[in-house]
């Protein structure tokens, strides 16, 4: 398996380069010295690539949330996945609905096509962590769904496997364990994937959207 809302421009991550390059030559020696300096000030939560994790702008994730944010809802009524995880998740592994999974098969939460699936697939390449370290390109097969709220609910349902009972045993506000136990317990390879999934959470404000639920 390869984030009415409040978010702030001072989240963005923001990243200020300076290159300092100072020569100065002693003739008298022949002694050309040439120094380079680069230095970095990392803002906000993290620097990260497009590829690692989608920081789209944020009218393009406001519009993913708002179209999805009731789905999310229903889920979150029963099932008790924090909204945080379910809108968080789904912006990771659909690039807030652009990625090619989404946009062909309606999965947006990147679950595999597993071995009792009896509905359509889709398979693509894709970036896996065998070993939980090393990523390697492989084709796997996702499972394809006619909507996205059947993508929505089927998500819910996935975390109704034995392997994911300890989600449970935490507070829906606790989004951060919720995280961990998630990776832990297998649900992608990509060993920072919770790290990820965390930084979305908190990049676009999504865990205001669990105590807006907590009222």
């Amino acid at each position: 398996m390869c984030p009415a809302f409040v978010r702030q421009d001072t989240f963005y991550v923001s990243l200020i380069r300076y290159s300092i390059s100072i020569s100065f030559s002693r003739m008298n020696k022949g002694i050309l010295i040439t120094v380079s300096v680069a230095i970095f000030f990392l803002y906000g939560s993290w620097t990260i690539s497009p590829l690692e994790s989608p920081y789209l702008p944020s009218a393009k994730v406001d519009q993913y949330i708002n179209q999805h944010k009731y789905l999310a809802a229903k889920l979150k009524a029963t099932s008790g996945i924090p909204m945080s995880i379910i809108l968080g998740l789904a912006g990771l592994e659909s690039n807030w609905g652009t990625s090619e999974l989404a946009r062909r098969s309606n999965n947006h939460f990147g679950i595999k096509k597993g071995a009792y699936w009896q509905g359509p697939v889709y398979c693509k390449d894709t970036e896996e962590y065998p070993d939980g370290r090393t990523s390697t390109r492989m084709v796997q097969c996702f499972r394809k769904y006619s909507y996205i709220s059947d993508s929505y609910r089927d998500f819910g349902q996935h975390l109704t496997k034995d392997r994911y009972k300890g989600l449970y045993n935490h507070s829906p506000s606790r989004y951060r364990y919720w995280a961990y136990t998630l990776q832990d317990a297998g649900y992608a390879t990509d060993p920072k994937y919770a790290e990820k999934l965390i930084h979305i959470i908190e990049h676009y404000q999504l865990h205001t959207l669990d105590r807006q639920m907590e009222r």
